[in-house]
């Protein structure tokens, strides 16, 4: 009886110890935060490669002690949006200056931002072709041409998918205080090639796509007789 008494209240005494650490350490912990300083720091939401254009997707805030945040940590993620990184980055890693292309050469950005392969082409747009001033760098559309051809004699119109899923890779504008007049887009060199005709023969249109759409676009050509038929059940 002595002995089962023993154990039980030996079993009471480890769980009153270990409650009683715990709640210790959880005290400890408060009044650590308290008396530190915590700042927010942008750091990689997800790991990272080298060579990639940011977007806020990309990156997250986190709370940390002032004591160990480094100099060149970037603070708010805008400051980090539009930016190449240099070097892969794991997540939850803080962003350094020393990480990112260079925010005053935008032609190195550029360039770093383009996978082997791909290569930059702007458009001029306006608010129409580009989407009513909502795109972002980091963001994906569809291409779209409308041109006339001509065939024994007959003109006919089209509007055909020209490049499908291409990445917006910068905006540029005439001035600060204007929207974006022009869309610079990563393409294969063919999708160049038939985007440059497209904007020399007719006209051409941004289609922005959802971040979570994958797929590439099905489209055949559109002509003009084609609306009588949208309308039919």
């Amino acid at each position: 009886m002595r002995a089962k008494l023993f154990l039980v209240l030996s079993f009471l005494c480890a769980v009153g110890a270990a409650v009683g650490t715990y709640f210790y350490l959880e005290h400890l912990k408060a009044t650590y935060r308290q008396k530190a300083h915590y700042v927010p720091v942008v750091v990689a939401a997800q790991d990272i490669p080298a060579r990639t254009l940011l977007t806020s997707s990309l990156l997250k805030l986190q709370d940390l002690p002032s004591s160990c945040v480094h100099p060149l940590a970037l603070r708010r993620v805008e400051d980090a949006v539009g930016r190449v990184t240099t070097v892969p980055l794991v997540r939850g890693e803080v962003l350094l200056q020393s990480k990112l292309a260079s925010s005053k050469d935008e032609k190195q950005e550029l360039a770093l931002s383009l996978q082997p392969g791909e290569r930059a082409i702007t458009l001029a747009v306006n608010a129409v072709s580009g989407v009513g001033g909502a795109l972002k760098p980091g963001d994906r559309v569809d291409v779209v041409a409308t041109f006339d051809l001509e065939s024994q004699g007959t003109k006919t119109t089209y509007t055909v998918l020209v490049a499908g899923n291409v990445r917006v890779l910068a905006l540029g504008s005439g001035g600060e205080k204007k929207p974006y007049d022009t869309v610079t887009l990563a393409v294969t060199p063919r999708q160049g090639a038939l985007i440059t005709l497209a904007t020399e023969r007719g006209s051409v249109r941004l289609f922005l796509r959802g971040p979570k759409e994958q797929e590439a676009t099905q489209l055949l050509p559109v002509k003009l007789p084609d609306l009588l038929e949208a309308g039919k059940p």
